[in-house]
């Protein structure tokens, strides 16, 4: 992330998980935009249904395209790092395609097709306090 940003390039976070907490999120990591799984709002009142497409599998393509399009940029232009399965029609469409820690599917297709696969650790697993410690890198 750090890199992203020292260089300039936008940060985009798509997430699956509700905005409500995804937000605070993405601010914290200097997101330039993000989109996530919004409720569904009619004259200012929940639905309770969710706004489609969803920001999961391949709705992400949708979001990923649209945002890219906002921000002038092509997906084979982008890097793109997840660490699930149900991301590959995103993955297969931009220009860096990483898995981070992945689900074991991700990992055998990121292997596969000669991705990069980075593994952290939580803090401790390698008798580090650091809450950041070094990715190893599989390939």
């Amino acid at each position: 992330m750090r890199q992203h940003h020292a260089a300039g390039t936008p940060v985009v976070l798509l997430s699956g998980g509700m905005d409500f907490l995804v937000a605070p999120v993405a601010r914290a990591l200097g997101a330039t935009r993000w989109a996530s799984v919004e409720p569904e709002v009619e004259a200012g009142v929940l639905t309770g249904r969710l706004r489609e497409p969803l920001c999961i599998d391949e709705g992400k393509v949708h979001w990923a395209s649209t945002v890219a399009r906002e921000l002038g940029v092509r997906l084979d232009e982008c890097t793109c790092y997840t660490d699930d399965a149900g991301d590959l029609a995103l993955l297969e469409l931009v220009g860096e395609p990483v898995a981070v820690n992945p689900d074991p599917r991700l990992r055998r297709e990121a292997l596969r097709r000669g991705w990069p696969v980075l593994d952290f650790a939580a803090p401790g697993e390698r008798g580090e306090d650091s809450p950041f410690p070094e990715a190893t890198k599989e390939q």
